[in-house]
């Protein structure tokens, strides 16, 4: 494991990704993964650009998946990596999985309740065609 290595590249990915220069930003994380499987927020930054680029031609839903998953694995009680896993699942059209990822989000971190877990969550419901479960508990 090369921890300060791959903390250098999750930084340089982090500057990319202000830059919009994605290749970089999706070269710089997957090389911090790569020498550091067990970085989470590596794992999660990864995650969340490949599940949410602004440009699409460089979303890839099954990878976002992969690297959220690993990220919960690494920081269980991270409600941000249940995020980003409920996000991915959904890109990968898993709506079930996307909301009960989601509301594992909302479990661990109640008191901010996400605008980013309820945009996802009320697509996910839409998608499923329950339209009144729309709205997070949170809104109710």
């Amino acid at each position: 494991m090369h921890a300060g290595e791959a903390n250098r590249h999750y930084s340089r990915a982090r500057v990319h990704v202000r830059a919009n220069e994605w290749q970089k930003a999706i070269a710089a994380y997957a090389e911090a993964v790569r020498l550091d499987p067990d970085n989470g927020q590596a794992q999660n930054g990864y995650a969340w650009l490949l599940a949410t680029c602004p440009a699409a031609e460089f979303r890839d839903a099954a990878a976002a998946l992969k690297h959220a998953e690993k990220a919960v694995n690494v920081a269980p009680l991270d409600a941000m990596a249940w995020n980003t896993t409920g996000v991915a699942r959904y890109r990968a059209g898993d709506w079930p999985g996307a909301i009960a990822a989601l509301k594992r989000s909302e479990e661990l971190a109640p008191a901010k309740c996400s605008a980013f877990n309820a945009f996802f969550m009320a697509m996910a419901h839409w998608r499923l065609g329950g339209m009144e479960e729309k709205r997070p508990n949170c809104w109710k």
